[in-house]
């Protein structure tokens, strides 16, 4: 069951988001309505991302690709997808990289190249380290997944560790600075 007055919080909160046009909110925009907490608003979810990728948010346009990869609001249609994700990884989006990596590794909505794919997994690798070592907490998470996994990188359950750690401090340091002194 939904909280009702909860998903009325979140549907204002988004929509301040799509006027605002940030970057960082419009994924967590899409998934929320991706994991109905907003009743399965699709079509609204689908309509925000795309303003956003209109106004060249990469996100935007990474998550705008994912919904029309799934189906979900919109018609299925594998190359908008790809052309989605090749614009959200030519703006230097991590998800719009690994998403083009698949697509080539599948074969959907592009020819079949496993070059290429090697070529977006390694952006997306340098992508997240990037953000890694500015403080992004949630890009060691993924580069941690993709060490790992080993996609795009060997696998290394050390690093993973190691940025799985990394991410942890990240946490605690900015919940002790959002809480302020304890004493």
């Amino acid at each position: 069951m939904i909280n009702r007055k909860a998903a009325r919080r979140w549907r204002r909160a988004i929509d301040r988001a799509a006027n605002v046009a940030a970057a960082t909110t419009v994924t967590s925009a899409s998934t929320l309505l991706r994991v109905r907490v907003v009743q399965k608003d699709h079509p609204r979810a689908v309509q925000i991302v795309q303003r956003l990728c209109q106004q060249g948010v990469a996100k935007g346009c990474s998550s705008l690709a994912y919904f029309y990869w799934s189906g979900i609001g919109v018609p299925q249609d594998q190359v908008r997808s790809a052309k989605l994700n090749k614009r959200a990884c030519d703006s230097g989006d991590y998800a719009g990289c690994k998403g083009l990596a698949g697509a080539y590794t599948r074969g959907e909505g592009v020819p079949l190249d496993r070059a290429a794919a090697a070529k977006h997994d390694t952006r997306a690798i340098d992508l997240l380290r990037r953000g890694c070592d500015s403080g992004g907490g949630e890009d060691c998470t993924w580069l941690g997944r993709s060490y790992e996994q080993g996609e795009g990188v060997t696998a290394d359950e050390a690093a993973a560790r190691q940025l799985y750690t990394r991410r942890l401090r990240t946490r605690t340091f900015d919940r002790m600075q959002k809480s302020g002194p304890s004493w």
